[in-house]
Order: C-alpha cells, then sequence, then structure tokens
C-alpha cells in the first residue's frame, strides 16, 4: 500500500507552455510534486493537476494548505 496526492489549481491566467501535457521534476530539489499534468491540454480548462507519490507524499501529508502552495510554487520559479 501507498499514499498517492494530487493537488488540483485553477488559475485565472495562464503562464505555461502546451508544449507537453505531463512533466516530471526531480522531488529531490526542494519540491515534493514529481508530476505535474497539464489538464489545459486535454480541455482548455486553466488547471494544472500536481502529483506526488512515495516519500515525497508523506512530505506532503504533513504540510497544512500554505505550505503546499509554497512547494508548488518551486516547480514554477
Amino acid at each position: 500500500m501507498g499514499v498517492f496526492n494530487k493537488v488540483i489549481m485553477e488559475f485565472s491566467e495562464k503562464f505555461w507552455s502546451d508544449n507537453s501535457c505531463f512533466q516530471h521534476y526531480n522531488t529531490e530539489l526542494k519540491n515534493s510534486f514529481g508530476n505535474l499534468v497539464n489538464y489545459h491540454h486535454y480541455t482548455g480548462k486553466l488547471i494544472l493537476i500536481a502529483m506526488s507519490v512515495g516519500k515525497s507524499d508523506m512530505r506532503v501529508e504533513k504540510n497544512d494548505i500554505e505550505s503546499i502552495k509554497k512547494n508548488i510554487s518551486t516547480i514554477f520559479s
């Protein structure tokens, strides 16, 4: 058994590229979310879905929503 968390984010404007529908990030670089789905690619809605699994996911489980938002922002900076 394991843990799989998703954070669904809706934005008022698009700031990311449509070059890819799925991105993978190195979770050892201060970021607990290793996978990001560009939902806009499929639906046209301004939504990104961040996912975490394994050791990274346990870090997410221990955080409040503000900490999670800050963690996700490291993907875009």
